[in-house]
């Protein structure tokens, strides 16, 4: 109960204009399109229904403020479709698409991030609370 009031806000996307859901990575490298400083968690999902939203509180609760959670629900048949609509963070961004497979959805996510920084997370996993900041923000070339 305490995970669904935490999370209140969050926005559903639907995969309907194939051309907008899929841009140029080579384009977004030479305009702003990048949010410095983002990092941007992303979580494909299958019938993850029991454990999708420990793995997204595990994301939210990380001790680094600049995070974006990226959820590709990979034309699950559970309900974890049901289960994600009662996510309300403003963080989390939600695309469901027909079932083609983790790594697909993995590309697609990576496709569709904002960020300069990316973490790939399994949908039954969670990351320990200080993950982002000492693995991705201190370790910049």
């Amino acid at each position: 109960m305490i995970l669904k009031e935490l999370l209140k806000t969050m926005t559903i996307e639907t995969e309907i204009d194939k051309s907008v859901a899929k841009p140029d990575l080579e384009s977004r490298k030479n305009t702003n399109m990048l949010i410095p400083d983002l990092v941007t968690v992303v979580v494909p999902v299958f019938n993850g229904e029991v454990f999708i939203l420990e793995t997204i509180l595990s994301i939210v609760q990380q001790d680094y403020e600049f995070i974006e959670v990226l959820v590709i629900n990979d034309g699950s048949t559970d309900r974890t479709s049901e289960v994600l609509a009662t996510i309300n963070y403003p963080n989390v961004r939600l695309i469901e698409r027909s079932n083609v497979g983790v790594s697909a959805s993995r590309n697609f996510g990576l496709r569709n991030v904002r960020s300069e920084f990316v973490v790939f997370l399994d949908s039954d996993d969670v990351l320990p609370q200080t993950f982002v900041r000492e693995s991705c923000i201190f370790k910049r070339v």
